[in-house]
């Protein structure tokens, strides 16, 4: 299995050789219908967070599937799939964060209405635009996940670089950003910088990211 390795107070990595691993079918299909009954009421969401980043990586098994929409769409989701799932959908409604949850195992989380609690006590707002939506990323949306639509990767990148939670939390965050980094084909730096100042992340993600070799444009270009 692939482990972190940390080797300076400058760099993090990957050990060379990572395992390839691939999906639960039983994540992916619980996610497809999900994501089929949302399809077919023009209900936007995309696929992102761990789920996101084990794909791309090949470097881990996800233990569930994580959907984000519009704020405004949230309860919409949840009331549509309450009549078509009625036993396996429950709602989490938090002070930081609005969950539908579905599956015995919470297999699929949606999420919207995010106040991202890192450990420098800061609160990072991440909410789903217009321009989030219209980015995407058409190297895995393919395949097995087909119909579904997954989000641009900087977003996950983001999301993980702003929580910065270890093995004993039970997350993988450096080791999912490594892993993605390893195997995209491009990273959209502009990108994933603008989104870093519109969270006001900047200063937290930028000294974290730069340790896993991907360099934001200074704050301000």
């Amino acid at each position: 299995m692939a482990t972190l390795e940390y080797l300076s107070s400058e760099s993090l990595t990957l050990d060379t050789a990572p395992d390839t691993f691939e999906q639960s079918d039983h994540l992916v299909s619980i996610a497809r219908d999900v994501g089929s009954i949302l399809l077919n009421q023009g209900i936007p969401f995309r696929v992102w967070s761990g789920v996101q980043a084990a794909e791309i990586g090949k470097h881990r098994v996800s233990q569930d599937v994580d959907l984000w929409m519009p704020d405004g769409q949230i309860e919409t989701a949840y009331h549509l799939l309450r009549r078509k799932m009625p036993e396996a959908v429950s709602l989490d409604e938090r002070d930081d964060r609005y969950i539908v949850r579905v599956g015995e195992q919470d297999d699929v989380e949606i999420m919207a209405r995010m106040d991202i609690h890192a450990s420098d006590g800061h609160v990072y707002p991440l909410r789903m635009g217009r321009d989030v939506l219209r980015q995407s990323h058409p190297h895995i949306h393919m395949g097995k996940w087909t119909p579904l639509p997954f989000a641009a990767p900087e977003e996950t990148i983001l999301l993980k670089a702003i929580l910065q939670r270890g093995v004993e939390q039970g997350k993988h965050d450096a080791e999912d950003v490594l892993a993605m980094s390893a195997r995209l084909p491009w990273i959209n730096i502009p990108y994933l910088t603008r989104r870093s100042i519109e969270t006001g992340s900047y200063a937290r993600v930028s000294p974290f990211l730069r340790k896993c070799g991907i360099v934001l444009l200074p704050n301000g270009s």
